[in-house]
């Protein structure tokens, strides 16, 4: 299986340099403490250092001057919610070699990271996609599909044809985070730590109003000007080189909350995502992260199967939204 550890949110981080609880060294006897005695020249003196790691507190945000500024501040960037729930709208453009054909998906984004079980663990994320619209050739028709990813089980809702396909991309009992470059369907991290982006990524802090696509998409939002946008390119060799050739991330400045997610592949496709009025903590529809088959549904169940056992070579692929005709 393809992971980046701990990683994105499309963003982890450099722990920094650990304490030293225990150390050697001089100084006066404490009061009631028994003497140390004299080393033994004949005997080997084993010495336990226990070291703690500490983290570098977050900078505010008035204080993000660079990447790794950003990438710290990222780390808790989700502390402040539990649920999430915006508009999308997903913009597909064909290489400009093949004709740069382009696709608007309009529909929703809903997030839900359930409260931990165990003091100190983090609690499943839940990412729901439901595509309602698609526009292409300049002609919108209705598209009602839902994929929904709970770290371990990707489904993908037709209601129209009363379809279900649910496929399990994680041995049963683990989980891979939805929103991670790399390991989720949609590339809107949030909440992830600083070092596993770095180990990945080459990470730069740009103009938020340096948009690649304005000529074929209208022109830079005038909402992202007041963000900080993060732009990564994959280290050669790695997975994500694979996959992308660079990912940008635009957070809104108040708050570190995403507004849009750019990815360039290596065909020169590019993928944007928008969300706008976005909500955080507020209830859920009804419905939502529901993964039952309905009674009269078509379903097809595909249980894990390690790449190994079914083809030689590689891992596991991540799960993508089927493209659109």
């Amino acid at each position: 299986m393809r992971t980046l550890p701990n990683m994105l949110s499309v963003m982890g981080f450099l722990s920094l340099a650990g304490v030293v609880l225990a150390q050697a060294g001089g100084g006066a006897a404490q009061p009631g403490a028994s003497p140390v005695p004299a080393p033994d020249p004949g005997k080997t003196i084993t010495t336990t250092v226990q070291v703690v790691a500490a983290r570098q507190a977050p900078p505010r945000i008035e204080d993000i001057k660079s990447a790794d500024d950003l990438l710290l501040a990222l780390e808790a960037a989700d502390a402040r919610f539990q649920t999430l729930q915006a508009n999308l709208r997903e913009i597909r453009l064909a290489s400009e070699l093949i004709g740069g054909d382009r696709q608007d998906v309009e529909g929703r984004v809903l997030f839900l990271t359930e409260k931990p079980k165990d003091a100190g663990a983090r609690g499943r994320r839940m990412f729901q996609v439901d595509y309602l619209f698609i526009t292409a050739d300049k002609v919108r028709r209705a598209e009602n599909r839902t994929f929904i990813f709970d770290g371990e089980w990707f489904v993908e809702r037709q209601p129209d044809v009363k379809q279900i396909h649910k496929r399990q991309i994680v041995p049963p009992g683990q989980q891979i985070d939805p929103l991670a470059i790399g390991q989720g369907p949609f590339p809107i991290p949030i909440g992830q730590r600083r070092e596993g982006i770095l180990d990945r990524f080459r990470a730069e802090l740009v103009k938020p109003e340096d948009f690649p696509d304005r000529d074929r998409t209208g022109g830079v939002p005038e909402y992202l000007k007041d963000s900080f946008q993060l732009k990564l390119t994959p280290k050669p060799g790695s997975d994500e080189a694979q996959q992308f050739q660079e990912v940008r991330i635009w957070y809104r400045r108040p708050d570190l909350l995403p507004q849009v997610a750019r990815t360039l592949k290596p065909d020169e496709s590019v993928f944007i995502y928008l969300l706008t009025s976005v909500k955080t903590n507020e209830t859920l529809p009804a419905g939502a992260f529901d993964t039952s088959v309905p009674e009269g549904w078509a379903a097809q169940v595909d249980e894990y199967v390690a790449r190994a056992e079914a083809s030689p070579g590689g891992g596991d692929p991540v799960p993508q939204p089927p493209k659109q005709p």
